[in-house]
């Protein structure tokens, strides 16, 4: 928890750094190779499995957030259940942000338990989407797939407070990781869909198939959506 609340924390760090350095005289020194990143996005195209992104620099996270609600889903799998659904929740998002300030973070992308291990010398991670983004986007993964205990987020909570509309937030950024699997996988559940994963995780995820727990999903935060007031 603390190296990925510090991981979390870097970027706001260096803005903090910048803004002191900014109002005080002192010798100048060389450049550091990285710099406060005041935008939401990455400096190169990532990968979640096959599916590219972009990460097109944008400075609102709202509109940046990198959603594969688009036709490539249409053209992949022949199918538009999910359209209709997401088009609805649009105009409804910015209701999740109204009472949080968004700063741009250093993020995993792709943190759950098949992405974490242990060395002699400390835990590490691997197979990053790295991006800018919200903190709490990292979260939802981690939460879905386990591998984190309560503790862990207890303590990360305690560097990195729990912001308030957490819950709704939590269920738009698990339909990122959605999107992801039914675009790899198609609708159905399959129990070796990775190989080597345990079977268990996409279990506990899509027991009911790829597709109808996705929808399940858009469902379940646009109800969350309409209930919070305008």
């Amino acid at each position: 928890y603390i190296l990925l609340s510090r991981l979390h924390l870097h970027n706001a760090d260096l803005k903090r750094r910048a803004v002191k350095a900014e109002r005080t005289i002192t010798r100048a020194k060389s450049a550091r190779h990285v710099r406060y990143q005041g935008r939401f996005g990455f400096h190169v195209p990532t990968f979640a499995g096959y599916s590219r992104q972009s990460n097109t620099w944008d400075s609102s996270w709202v509109s940046y957030h990198p959603f594969p609600v688009s036709p490539r889903w249409h053209r992949q799998h022949n199918d538009r259940d999910a359209r209709p659904l997401w088009n609805c929740l649009v105009p409804l998002l910015p209701r999740l942000f109204r009472d949080v300030s968004v700063e741009p973070a250093l993020l995993h992308g792709d943190l759950w338990r098949g992405n974490i291990a242990q060395t002699d010398h400390g835990p590490v991670s691997f197979d990053p989407i790295s991006l800018y983004g919200h903190s709490e986007f990292d979260l939802s993964i981690m939460v879905k797939h386990g591998g984190f205990d309560q503790s862990f987020f207890q303590a990360y909570h305690s560097l990195i407070p729990r912001a308030p509309g957490f819950e709704g937030r939590y269920h738009l950024y698990s339909l990122h990781h959605h999107f992801q699997i039914w675009s790899l996988f198609g609708g159905d559940f399959v129990d070796n869909a990775l190989g080597i994963v345990e079977p268990e995780v996409f279990r506990s995820a899509f027991g009911e198939g790829f597709k109808t727990s996705t929808l399940n999903l858009l469902r379940t935060l646009g109800d969350e959506l309409r209930e919070i007031k305008a």
